[in-house]
């Protein structure tokens, strides 16, 4: 059965990996993909276990860690197209890196400062800054909460504010690390829509992990599913049925039959 989906996709590929590599201090690989691209317009969803190394994939791409060994790619269509160069890829990560005293506005405004000139910083935000975070505040369901500071808000409000603020930096890819870890079910669907709207409204790149594979199935054009540092699924979301999930989530070890007696043999 060939499977169709459900929206048309660029071929144009702005992110490769080759060789990528990350070894922890004891030796033992962190990440270890051969080779591994990304399309312009794509909704990727990378899903798997505890540890399997989807945050640390996020990081490399987002140049927050460092590589052992191999080659990241990130085409920079905004220094094509003439626009700030180091600007085109924003992060939200698991934990909301928030400045607590200032309010859910000022916090979202942080995300336009890669807009900004150096000496333009000193005269403040726009117009059109200001504009850019309130509507990011409204597409996260936080536009009443605008004045409010952030350390008086939920933990959830918190990691909205932080996705406001990647919103309201307008990159050309997104990547966000669990985003809705700290939502509700029916705010995680909000957000994960609002996440997919931005990325279809403006053909860019989101790629983000969850934890849950029903909504990694239900707003993902893809599926990368990740064990022990290593990609073993990557298909169309439609295709990451039951026994997919069983490559990815399951151990390969088998228990133990506590049942089953141990005889001993003497000689």
């Amino acid at each position: 059965m060939t499977v169709v989906p459900f929206r048309s996709l660029s071929d144009e590929k702005i992110i490769r990996l080759n060789k990528l590599a990350v070894v922890s201090p004891e030796g033992r690989a962190r990440i270890a993909i051969d080779q591994l691209s990304f399309r312009k317009g794509e909704i990727a969803c990378l899903v798997g276990p505890s540890g399997s190394g989807k945050s640390t994939l996020l990081r490399l791409l987002a140049e927050l860690e460092y590589k052992d060994s191999g080659t990241i790619e990130i085409r920079d269509l905004r220094a094509e197209a003439g626009g700030p160069q180091r600007y085109a890829v924003g992060f939200v990560p698991q934990s909301p890196s928030l400045i607590p005293r200032l309010s859910a506005l000022d916090n979202a405004l942080r995300g336009r400062l890669v807009h900004q000139p150096r000496w333009r910083i000193a005269f403040g935000f726009s117009s059109h800054d200001r504009e850019c975070a309130l509507h990011a505040l409204d597409r996260v369901g936080l536009a009443d909460r605008a004045l409010d500071r952030v350390d008086r808000l939920s933990g959830g409000e918190q990691q909205r504010v932080s996705i406001a603020r990647a919103l309201t930096a307008d990159p050309s890819i997104l990547l966000a690390d669990e985003p809705v870890s700290s939502l509700d079910p029916v705010r995680a669907l909000d957000i994960l829509g609002a996440l997919g709207h931005d990325a279809n409204r403006a053909d860019k790149t989101l790629i983000m992990s969850l934890h849950q594979p029903d909504l990694a199935t239900r707003f993902a054009d893809r599926i990368i599913g990740l064990k022990d540092g290593k990609v073993v699924f990557d298909g169309p979301a439609a295709t990451f049925g039951t026994s997919a999930r069983r490559d990815v989530y399951e151990s390969k070890q088998r228990p133990t039959n506590s049942m089953i007696p141990i005889m001993e043999t003497t000689e």
